[in-house]
């Protein structure tokens, strides 16, 4: 799991955000929830803490990356991006405040080279998948759920891209999302 660690040193770009302006996304990403959040304010602050984890860990990738896998880093970093934001809007149309983004996050191993940073990616991937299914586990609405299984879809596929650019065996794992999975 990616922990948020504040106060630390690292930080991402001075705004901590991509130049989305234009940008096309080619994830599964929609603008909107799908409805209103009603009983599961908790749950969407979750998703929205992995899917901000998510945005600063594909930052860090990228001055690690390898040639072969610097299109799905840039897909990756703007479905994260579009998440995030819809997730931040469906909160504040609540009247409630998101939870920020934090400075930096703690990966699960030191990012040195091409490798760890996709593992980082992997955990990543895994931790959004985690938490879109507990949103979908606690979403009411019809609209709420159809984006959190596409949410938790888009995270398993893209860990399995992960999982093949490290080299691991199984790409997938039974259930995305479960805590047994991860």
């Amino acid at each position: 799991m990616i922990d948020r660690r504040s106060g630390s040193t690292e930080t991402a770009d001075s705004s901590g955000d991509p130049d989305t302006s234009g940008a096309e996304t080619t994830g599964s990403a929609e603008p909107g929830l799908g409805g209103s959040i009603g009983d599961a304010v908790d749950a969407v602050q979750t998703a929205l803490a992995a899917e901000h984890a998510a945005v600063w860990a594909h930052h860090l990738a990228a001055a690690f990356r390898d040639e072969e896998v610097a299109e799905a880093l840039a897909e990756g970093t703007r479905t994260h991006t579009v998440r995030r934001d819809t997730l931040e809007d469906a909160l504040r149309a609540e009247g409630v405040d998101p939870v920020p983004t934090e400075a930096a996050y703690q990966s699960p191993e030191q990012v040195t080279d091409h490798a760890t940073a996709v593992a980082m990616l992997i955990h990543a991937e895994t931790d959004c998948a985690g938490a879109w299914r507990a949103l979908l586990e606690h979403a009411e609405q019809p609209g709420v759920r159809a984006t959190s299984v596409a949410a938790l879809t888009d995270a398993a596929v893209r860990a399995v891209r992960w999982r093949r650019a490290a080299g691991q065996n199984p790409l997938t794992v039974t259930f995305p999302g479960s805590p047994d999975s991860a």
